[in-house]
């Protein structure tokens, strides 16, 4: 009787320990979790504008001093065959982005390819033409093998010469012809924002890319990863209720309210008007405000005419600027002016 009761005596004991370990345990899991939970609280986004670095990381390479780039290669492929004998993996990388497939982000067969490119109508059967700006080679038809990796054009983004052109009807091959920002035949056509202007912008006429303002270029908010590139052109959005959301990016187009917020002003008087007012109406009173002009009005019934000796027909306005042809009809063109608001 006396040893049973020594070993419920030694049961009971270890039962008591057991249980005691456990609730110290037990507490500082408690503990845990409640400062797991206190970490986890969901981040503010700061309403304050995203800063830009201007420094930027040199490069860990010197292309120069590779044995395979020292020749002269007879075509774009033959150069990316070179590449891809490093960069094994790149043109797979590339080939997933819109900026090949010419799709959009979400892969629903709505792009380029699809829709009324405007203003030059479609893609379709006229592809020599309109893939002169592809990120590769040779898409002549609607038989174009999307697979073939050598056929991605490395240098369309990567040259650093300044001296890479494409040719206008050469479905993607590059030819020594001035092209920069000629989106469409010409600056400011195709892309009134775009033109030869940023490159020497003030501050006034450019405050982001002015090398007066913050001296930003196209890749600081059209980043990449894996060579996806942000930002999207067939869904547009005026602004962005969100707020700052940059650097991170929702697969949208960037807008002001994506770095500067949605109260960006220090005076809480103008804030009121931000849900209202469009940032633009204040900030970008007139278009086209540099040396070059935009086109404002392309008529293509007026296109056909020939001259009398049947030839051709070119025509400029006072300041310069094509304003008939033969094969595109009658456009407009103006600078510096007010537009018109829907």
């Amino acid at each position: 009787m006396k040893s049973r009761g020594r070993s419920t005596q030694r049961v009971l004991i270890l039962l008591t320990l057991v249980a005691a370990v456990l609730f110290v345990v037990a507490a500082g899991a408690v503990g845990q979790t409640e400062t797991i939970a206190q970490e986890e609280e969901p981040v503010q986004i700061s309403e304050q504008p995203v800063p830009i670095s201007a420094e930027r990381s040199d490069p860990t390479a010197d292309h120069r001093k590779f044995e395979i780039l020292q020749q002269d290669f007879a075509t774009g492929p033959d150069l990316t065959a070179a590449c891809l004998s490093c960069h094994t993996e790149a043109a797979k990388q590339v080939q997933q982005t819109t900026h090949w497939t010419w799709d959009n982000h979400y892969g629903e067969g709505i792009g380029k390819t699809t829709q009324i490119n405007n203003p030059f109508i479609g893609v379709q059967s006229n592809e020599p033409r309109f893939t002169s700006c592809h990120t590769g080679y040779g898409w002549t038809d609607n038989t174009y093998d999307f697979t073939i990796e050598e056929n991605v054009d490395c240098v369309s983004c990567h040259d650093t010469t300044g001296t890479y052109k494409k040719f206008p009807t050469a479905a993607g091959h590059p030819a020594y012809e001035p092209t920069d920002f000629n989106g469409g035949g010409g600056a400011g056509v195709k892309h009134g924002d775009l033109n030869p202007d940023l490159l020497t912008a003030s501050k006034d006429l450019g405050v982001h890319m002015s090398a007066d303002g913050a001296g930003m270029v196209c890749s600081d908010c059209h980043e990449g990863n894996n060579h996806q590139i942000n930002g999207s052109s067939v869904y547009m959005h005026p602004s962005d209720d969100s707020g700052v959301d940059l650097p991170i990016d929702d697969g949208n187009q960037a807008t002001c309210q994506s770095c500067h917020g949605t109260q960006p002003m220090e005076s809480e008087k103008l804030n009121e008007h931000t849900d209202k007012v469009a940032c633009q109406t204040c900030h970008i009173p007139t278009l086209a405000r540099g040396e070059t002009y935009t086109k404002t009005w392309w008529d293509w019934s007026t296109a056909g005419e020939f001259d009398a000796d049947g030839n051709k027909i070119t025509t400029k306005d006072e300041n310069g600027n094509v304003d008939y042809t033969t094969i595109n009809g009658n456009s407009e063109w103006d600078r510096d002016f007010v537009p018109s608001y829907v």
